[in-house]
């Protein structure tokens, strides 16, 4: 298996002309998801911004460092993070909400699986 960009699979995500007008519910999906974790990143920043990187390698520390500063800086900046409220105020909220709990407590079981301790870690850390 070879990691590169893949025209035909994006073009089949977000081409109407071949996914029966479905693209623009896929790139809403992906917004949806690219806001949320900003936000999560941005609920993170206190932790991330006093964390000590550890590498092996005090340059390396460094530069990871100075790279999680410079993209927290741009997440403080960016004027429109997820907002849950406006998202559970509709009159569907309470299915909403436990739809949301259902999923993300079916995932953090599905990651108590995993054996590696720093996998299961990230893998929470993502959906929380």
């Amino acid at each position: 298996m070879q990691w590169g960009p893949n025209l035909t699979e994006f073009r089949q995500h977000f081409d109407g002309s071949l996914n029966q007008g479905q693209s623009s519910a896929w790139l809403k999906n992906l917004y949806f998801i690219y806001l949320l974790e900003l936000k999560a990143i941005w609920k993170l920043s206190p932790i991330l911004r006093s964390f000590n990187f550890y590498t092996g390698n005090p340059e390396e520390d460094t530069d990871v460092s100075m790279a999680v500063a410079d993209v927290l800086g741009v997440i403080d900046k960016f004027p429109s993070h997820f907002e849950e409220t406006a998202l559970f105020s509709r009159v569907d909220a309470p299915k909403l909400k436990a739809e949301f709990h259902k999923r993300f407590t079916n995932i953090t079981r599905i990651m108590d699986c995993v054996g590696c301790q720093k996998c299961k870690l990230w893998g929470k850390l993502q959906v929380k």
